[in-house]
């Protein structure tokens, strides 16, 4: 098959597919892609291995690969998971959101079209199943959940490039976390721990992290 990516994530990405059972083909290395991306930040998330990639893809919905929602440190991926928490147990929350590109050139409109669906996501404006699900019941103020959170949930965004060594700026970064501070419908829900652009060296790391915990 055409190797596009660099040696090192490549092999890295093999090692993925061969733990999981995933042939690589060339009709399907970005989906493969994704997968590994979703992986690796879900398991730097979790500070564990994740053991089953599906369990946080939007299955291909626009503008958001992943979503990891983790309540007291457990990942909670269908709605009866909720139940595996006590009537009176207070909870913490972290929710991750996840991107990832193929493209060899950086496209600043694609990191904002990211930016642009988590705000949706967050304020109701689109649903992104099982997850939305999930996140209104946490959320509602009309929950049993929502009264036992201990502190404002923290939310993040990994923007994931495979094949850029790209120098992002501090302005554009902090423009797109703009629109999720600035929102008032986020204000008092969620607050914005990290905006991460992660490319190929960064991802190999995180990588090699995921056997040490």
């Amino acid at each position: 098959m055409v190797q596009k990516f660099d040696i090192g994530l490549n092999a890295k990405i093999n090692d993925f597919a061969k733990k999981f059972s995933i042939i690589r083909t060339n009709d399907n290395d970005d989906a493969v892609f994704e997968d590994f991306a979703n992986y690796v930040i879900a398991s730097s998330i979790l500070e564990e291995e994740l053991d089953n990639v599906k369990s946080v893809s939007t299955n291909k919905a626009q503008g958001i690969d992943g979503i990891v929602i983790v309540v007291n440190n457990k990942l909670v991926s269908e709605e009866a998971d909720l139940r595996k928490f006590g009537q009176i147990e207070a909870i913490q929350i972290k929710i991750g959101f996840i991107q990832s590109t193929t493209q060899s050139s950086f496209d600043e409109k694609k990191i904002s079209a990211f930016t642009d669906e988590v705000v949706k996501f967050i304020t109701g404006g689109i649903d992104i199943e099982p997850y939305s699900t999930i996140y209104k019941k946490l959320l509602d103020n009309s929950g049993n959940f929502i009264d036992r959170i201990a502190e404002t949930p923290h939310i993040s965004l990994f923007f994931v490039s495979a094949r850029t060594s790209h120098v992002f700026t501090e302005e554009k970064i902090k423009a797109e976390k703009t629109k999720i501070t600035s929102r008032n419908e986020i204000e008092n829900k969620c607050i914005l721990d990290k905006f991460l652009v992660v490319q190929k060296d960064e991802l190999k790391a995180e990588y090699d992290k995921i056997s040490k915990f």
